[in-house]
């Protein structure tokens, strides 16, 4: 029940406005801890990437304390709790996310009424999600409505690509799990449209794509590769005539600019607009950490903001940069590993989604509960279920359908 409210309140808009949802997220941590402790001592939190997730915590922690003070703290707490929820999935790897089975369709269910009152506003005002991130009466009145922003469209975001790797891999038996999973691509793949945030359909168009690109045997993953490879190089070729008919059919909408300001970067070899407004953080935040590349710059200000990867080692230098990046976009990967993988690739799907999402954006609590807690459990949770009864079935072609492997993995997590 802790998990299952630490979960809710990363998806659900309403619970990060008033105090008291705030106390008891930190009561569910806590007492999540506390009960784990008196289970078995967390002695499953005594590994590699819990020791590295706490010293990367405490540490940012310190900094931020002695270099900024409590509102440094307060400023970094999304990222903060993104990562205490890395430390729950670290616990629950492999088969003990059966205890956590049973929250997967309540989550989706509840993540599908979030995305819908979002679309719902976002259709009303295309600015929606935006103003919600700012201090005003209007953010407020959204929040309560249950509009979500930049959290719940990058959440859906790095969901959408897992949910349509695990369609593809399936048959869809009718069960309660598949129309879950379909609602919730539909309601993410709606809302990341819908929002208007460039880098969010970049991930989700890249995820799918990767997502595509596996499986198979070796032939048939060179094939791909090489078909993936041409079809870049007619890209390139073709890219302005294609920007240009793109542009035009985004007329009229919050992608018209960004595609506008492209174009205009391609042409002139160099950023313009909201691109070179990006590229000047990013550059700013690598400068940075250029001149003290051990130790970092240490003070938040003078950061670029714009890139959780770039911006960790431009404060905290190489050494803190390094174990960060291995927490926020390796230790996913890590969670999905011991679980029913298939020819679906979910790990690598995840990793290339989240690194786009923090290399191109600043980490907060949402994404976080996704990629570590959320991701992990659907995975298993599609491999015991929607899976087993297709492993009977003798494969098409010469080659052995990646359900084999799920249900396979599910037999012996069960024994």
């Amino acid at each position: 029940m802790c998990v299952f409210y630490i979960l809710l309140w990363c998806l659900v808009p309403q619970l990060a406005i008033d105090a008291p949802w705030r106390i008891a997220l930190a009561g569910a941590f806590a007492g999540w801890f506390a009960l784990e402790g008196l289970r078995n001592g967390l002695a499953h939190l005594a590994n590699g990437p819990a020791a590295l997730t706490l010293t990367f915590l405490g540490y940012t922690l310190a900094v931020q304390l002695l270099t900024g003070g409590p509102a440094d703290v307060v400023r970094g707490v999304q990222l903060d709790i993104c990562l205490v929820v890395a430390l729950i999935g670290i616990a629950y790897r492999g088969a003990r996310l059966r205890e956590l089975e049973w929250l997967v369709v309540p989550v989706l269910a509840v993540l599908c009424v979030s995305l819908a009152l979002t679309y719902k506003a976002l259709a009303n005002d295309p600015h929606a999600a935006r103003l919600v991130v700012r201090s005003s009466a209007a953010a407020l009145e959204l929040l309560r409505a249950g509009v979500g922003g930049y959290q719940l469209v990058y959440a859906a975001a790095l969901l959408a690509p897992l949910l349509f790797l695990l369609t593809l891999a399936s048959d869809w038996p009718r069960s309660l799990l598949a129309w879950a999973m379909a609602g919730a691509l539909a309601a993410a793949a709606a809302v990341v449209l819908a929002a208007g945030y460039g880098i969010a359909v970049v991930i989700v168009l890249t995820g799918m794509l990767a997502a595509l690109g596996g499986g198979g045997d070796g032939r048939g993953r060179l094939l791909r590769a090489l078909v993936v490879l041409a079809a870049a190089a007619v890209l390139l070729v073709a890219l302005d005539p294609l920007l240009a008919f793109t542009e035009a059919m985004a007329e009229g909408t919050k992608y018209a600019k960004k595609l506008a300001d492209l174009r205009e970067s391609i042409s002139l070899g160099e950023s313009v607009g909201t691109t070179s407004e990006r590229l000047s953080r990013y550059l700013r935040s690598l400068s940075l950490f250029a001149g003290s590349p051990l130790w970092g710059v240490l003070y938040y200000d003078s950061l670029g903001k714009h890139s959780q990867i770039l911006d960790t080692f431009a404060r905290y230098g190489a050494p803190i940069g390094l174990i960060g990046l291995y927490v926020l976009v390796r230790l996913p990967a890590l969670l999905l590993a011991p679980l029913p993988r298939g020819s679906a690739h979910a790990p690598l799907v995840l990793m290339l989604a989240l690194s786009l999402f923090l290399g191109l954006n600043t980490g907060t609590a949402a994404p976080g509960a996704v990629a570590y807690l959320l991701a992990p459990m659907l995975t298993f949770a599609c491999g015991r279920r929607a899976f087993a009864g297709r492993a009977a079935r003798p494969a098409r072609s010469g080659m052995r359908h990646p359900a084999g492997r799920f249900a396979h993995s599910a037999r012996l997590s069960r024994r």
